[in-house]
């Protein structure tokens, strides 16, 4: 019998993860929050989310108490056919200015 050589990839997952407004507005930790597995076979590491604000200034981490302008996010999904290759999926979401609950 030949054997096939079997490789495991370093797969991640893209988790979706709701919690209430009130205990995000109120900074408290949420214990009615709930996880779901929105994608499976993302290329380890490809995952990224850029913030954008005043101007449209990207940074990594958005840890202001109002809502960045612009959300950019990437990931890549592997190619089954093609593990050395991929599928890139980039979404731009941009956010209509609201008035903000907190002085600036």
């Amino acid at each position: 019998n030949p054997s096939k050589n079997i490789t495991t990839l370093p797969v991640e997952f893209l988790l979706r993860q709701e919690s209430s407004m009130a205990d995000w507005l109120s900074e408290t930790n949420a214990t009615d929050t709930s996880t779901q597995i929105v994608a499976a076979g993302l290329k380890e590491g490809s995952f990224e989310c850029k913030y954008g604000s005043k101007g449209i200034v990207y940074k990594n981490s958005w840890d202001d108490r109002g809502l960045p302008m612009v959300v950019s996010c990437s990931f890549i999904f592997y190619d089954p056919k093609n593990t050395q290759a991929g599928l890139m999926f980039k979404r731009d979401i941009f956010l209509a200015p609201v008035a903000n609950y907190y002085n600036e």
